[in-house]
């Protein structure tokens, strides 16, 4: 497995701080944290935001988190770490594309760093459920219920798929 970074850590992207609370995902090829930071102007208040780690899984531990905390890769894993820096790039670049375009169906990239050898995306938080929140809560009551789920979940997607991007990091 992946060594996440713990809750509470802080991550200093850009010049600012990033404190991380919790895990709220992991996919494939990134890893995706709760986190807050101070507001500038209003000290002790806090914006909570999602902070993406492009921080790829592999099979063999090729890619790795090294004692600073950097992300590290190991001879024989550079291609998929190559590869999912391309798709990382690529989704960042949609997804700014797509927030220009309809900014009320696309959640926001605020920011993108390079840091620690890897990208970070620090991105608004609209609230709601994620998909493994609401399993959690148990399995539809119907056919017509899961349904409706995967309706929710495709109408979610369809931005994305439109310009031709396959979003396989569903949460």
């Amino acid at each position: 497995g992946r060594k996440l970074r713990a809750a509470g850590e802080v991550l200093r992207l850009g010049g600012g701080d990033y404190r991380l609370e919790s895990v709220e995902g992991c996919g494939g090829s990134a890893v995706v944290y709760r986190a807050v930071y101070e507001d500038a102007l209003n000290r002790g208040c806090l914006h909570r935001v999602l902070v993406k780690e492009l921080f790829p899984y592999h099979t063999r531990g090729l890619i790795y988190r090294d004692e600073t905390g950097g992300i590290r890769c190991l001879p024989g894993g550079e291609e998929r770490m190559e590869s999912c820096r391309s798709g990382f790039l690529k989704g960042n670049q949609v997804n700014l594309e797509l927030l220009a375009l309809l900014p009320e169906e696309i959640s926001g990239n605020l920011k993108s760093y390079e840091a620690y050898g890897t990208f970070y995306s620090v991105l608004s938080v609209h609230g709601g459920a994620t998909l493994e929140e609401l399993l959690a809560g148990g399995d539809p009551g119907s056919l017509k219920e899961a349904a409706e789920w995967m309706l929710w979940i495709l109408d979610g997607l369809e931005c994305f798929h439109r310009h031709g991007v396959l979003h396989l990091d569903i949460s």
